[in-house]
């Protein structure tokens, strides 16, 4: 069973600059998109995430996470964090998205996917999360 949602868009910065391509990179256990406007980082060890505008250096956001139906069960420790990015182009333009994939290394847990999508000449994101349940039984997104 698959569940998905997107998130409003994220405004980072209001105005008309000139913008450059996106880039997805990966340096110390930090993976990072990001264009002229901002730049969104997710930590592969917490699974945490922050926003920046790099217009002005103010941190919009951050140690930002989501969970699913995580509280109540015991749970073996580990999880492994791998990431991917494609090129899109949609009614927003051409941009990346970046996917991180969360998957629990044992447990009750279920798989869990954030997409992050910035566009080359946008000064906005778009977010939007996925599960993957791998067992039997239902899971409660929240």
């Amino acid at each position: 069973m698959k569940f998905s949602t997107s998130l409003a868009l994220l405004p980072l910065l209001i105005g008309l600059l000139p913008l450059k391509a996106v880039t997805a990179s990966e340096k110390n256990g930090r993976v990072s998109i990001e264009n002229k406007s901002l730049r969104l980082t997710y930590d592969l060890k917490s699974g945490h995430y922050s926003g920046t505008d790099l217009t002005s250096g103010l941190t919009a956001f951050s140690n930002a996470a989501f969970s699913i139906d995580e509280t109540g069960w015991k749970q073996p420790k580990g999880t492994t964090r791998k990431w991917s990015t494609e090129n899109l182009t949609d009614e927003f333009g051409n941009g990346k998205k970046l996917t991180l994939i969360e998957t629990p290394n044992a447990g009750y847990r279920p798989i869990k996917h954030l997409h992050i999508s910035i566009y080359d000449d946008q000064p906005f994101a778009v977010l939007g999360f996925s599960v993957e349940n791998q067992q039997a039984f239902a899971i409660r997104p929240r």
